[in-house]
């Protein structure tokens, strides 16, 4: 779940213009703004258990053409074994929370009301089987001991992402507004 912050990509494209001083005092002024939006998300996330709280977290990439900020839900569309795996490799979470987490977006943007239909497998020899070839997606026809119809209820968004009071945007206006007010005051200052 990503969603860009007004102002925050113009700051940036302006920080690339500026000596490598204040470049890399815009980039300590991001991870500050990044732990304080992980505390806004913290304290707005639902709390039946706690993993979606234990689930967010913040990234900060900066090299010498990009800096880039990342807050929320990171690795939740790696699902997949392989995907995991990969995730485990490079450091990120633990990749066992990965599909814990994943109904955070519905959280975050509700969902519909709808009727699914469910299949339910049975076991062969204490294991689920999957189809070959079929990269663990398709079930087994002989494998599906029954089929049924599930009403899911619709559920209102709850956003904890970017909450809907405003918070995010003013600590974000209120971050950059002072580095600038310091480097712009410094610039006329030499």
């Amino acid at each position: 779940m990503v969603e860009a912050i007004q102002g925050l990509n113009q700051a940036i494209a302006t920080i690339e213009v500026l000596p490598n001083a204040a470049r890399w005092e815009f980039a300590d002024m991001l991870g500050r703004l990044g732990r304080d939006i992980l505390a806004i998300q913290r304290a707005h996330v639902a709390r039946d258990t706690g993993a979606l709280a234990a689930g967010l977290s913040s990234e900060l990439h900066v090299d010498d053409a990009l800096m880039r900020l990342k807050v929320g839900l990171l690795g939740v569309e790696a699902r997949s074994r392989s995907a995991k795996r990969r995730a485990a490799k490079a450091g990120g979470g633990d990749p066992r929370n990965l599909g814990d987490i994943f109904y955070g977006r519905f959280i975050e943007f509700g969902r519909k009301a709808q009727t699914v239909v469910v299949e339910r497998r049975r076991r062969v020899a204490g294991q689920l089987r999957t189809e070959p070839n079929s990269r663990g997606r398709r079930k087994r026809i002989e494998d599906i001991a029954g089929t049924y119809k599930m009403n899911v209820r619709a559920m209102a968004p709850r956003p904890f992402i970017n909450p809907p009071d405003g918070s995010v945007d003013a600590v974000v206006d209120q971050r950059t507004t002072s580095f600038w007010e310091r480097t712009l005051s410094r610039a006329g200052a030499v």
